[in-house]
């Protein structure tokens, strides 16, 4: 994403009166133990790029917002290695020095696993590594406790799920999973995914409709599709 077009999304939430907190804000406002502003936005960045710190972090303190940035806790992972095979190039990701000023800056720093691996396919052994391992991994580098997750590829199952919750974590979010009202279920957070090629409108569109209805248009969008599709096939 340009870095301009971030700049224009910023701006947009601030002229709209959103107040980004984190999802540590969120548990504390479950528990009654925080009021949240009237207009509450979670940010998140997954994988813990080089260029988050780099060119996000600067534009998200000039506007005074924190976010919840999900990291790899292997620092042997120096780079989107499962993109690999793909037409992806390589992106380097923070050092551990990046994430921890991240942190001390007032940015959640949140578990994306230890090496990114796909959670569903491998052994329950692996997996139970990949989940509760990256908790104590990033919690001994950040001294302070990490409480989020966010499932690599956003591919979540029940079993997987309850590995999540037997090692610690207090929220784990997906992407295109779980249900619409956030707090539903704080183990599946349903999240509106902002590609790099939003425009501003679009971008204004999703921030602004509630996520149930937006969610609701994007459903009726895609089996419009698939119902075109299917249609062409048959022509065929």
């Amino acid at each position: 994403m340009p870095v301009s077009s971030l700049r224009r999304q910023l701006e947009f939430l601030d002229r709209r009166g959103f107040t980004a907190i984190t999802l540590a804000d969120y548990c504390l406002a479950l528990k009654g133990e925080l009021e949240l502003p009237k207009r509450p936005v979670i940010l998140t960045f997954d994988d813990g790029y080089q260029d988050t710190y780099d060119l996000a972090f600067p534009l998200l303190r000039e506007f005074g917002v924190r976010a919840v940035v999900f990291v790899l806790a292997d620092p042997a992972v120096r780079y989107n290695a499962w993109d690999d095979g793909l037409d992806v190039p390589r992106a380097p990701l923070m050092s551990i020095g990046n994430v921890c000023a991240m942190h001390a800056a007032g940015f959640e720093i949140g578990a994306h696993g230890m090496t990114h691996a796909d959670l569903p396919s491998i052994t329950e052994r692996e997996a139970w590594r990949e989940i509760a391992h990256a908790k104590t991994a990033l919690e001994g580098m950040l001294g302070a406790p990490v409480n989020s997750f966010a499932y690599p590829y956003g591919r979540v199952t029940e079993r997987v799920r309850r590995l999540v919750v037997d090692a610690g974590y207090e929220t784990a979010c997906g992407v295109y999973t779980g249900p619409s009202r956030c707090g539903d279920d704080p183990f599946d957070i349903l999240r509106v995914t902002i590609p790099g090629s939003i425009t501003t409108a679009g971008f204004e569109l999703k921030a602004s409709l509630p996520v149930e209805r937006l969610h609701r248009l994007v459903r009726g969008a895609r089996a419009a599709l698939g119902q075109v599709e299917a249609s062409a096939g048959a022509g065929a």
